[in-house]
């Protein structure tokens, strides 16, 4: 929430840069800059996150309030936590900031395609080799 845009949109690249380097290692300095400038062409109002963010918290106290108060079962307690999370996974929920979250939506999708297409062959390799680790781990678990 502090600091100018650009102090702002220099964070936010910053942990981009972070997630993309963990599953495609190291990108040398073309490619960073085209990863800025597609990161900068994101629409960016921490206002609105931090709207949306309190938004669901209030929902998330009332909803726990609520099964504090009806005492359902616990398969039911366990299907209205779900769906809470479940909607979590909506970037914006509300009608309206609509048009800042499909824009947001639209730019992610735009600089993960960039990821991808501007990476070597070998970063492709780095990223395979991570994402059949994380098969492994997750049918590990299954097993388990």
């Amino acid at each position: 929430m502090s600091g100018d845009l650009e102090y702002r949109q220099r964070f936010r690249f910053k942990r981009i840069m972070k997630q993309a380097e963990y599953w495609f290692g190291d990108f040398n300095s073309q490619q960073e800059a085209q990863l800025r400038a597609a990161s900068d062409a994101r629409p960016l109002n921490n206002e609105i996150w931090m709207a949306e963010r309190l938004r669901s918290q209030q929902e998330l106290i009332r909803i726990l309030k609520k099964i504090r108060a009806e005492k359902p079962d616990r398969e039911a307690a366990a299907a209205i936590l779900r769906k809470h999370a479940a909607a979590a996974f909506d970037l914006i929920t509300y009608d309206e900031n609509k048009a800042f979250s499909d824009a947001l939506r639209d730019g992610n999708a735009q600089l993960a395609a960039l990821i991808v297409n501007i990476a070597t062959p070998a970063q492709k390799a780095h990223a395979v080799k991570r994402l059949q680790n994380l098969i492994d781990d997750c049918n590990a678990m299954a097993v388990r």
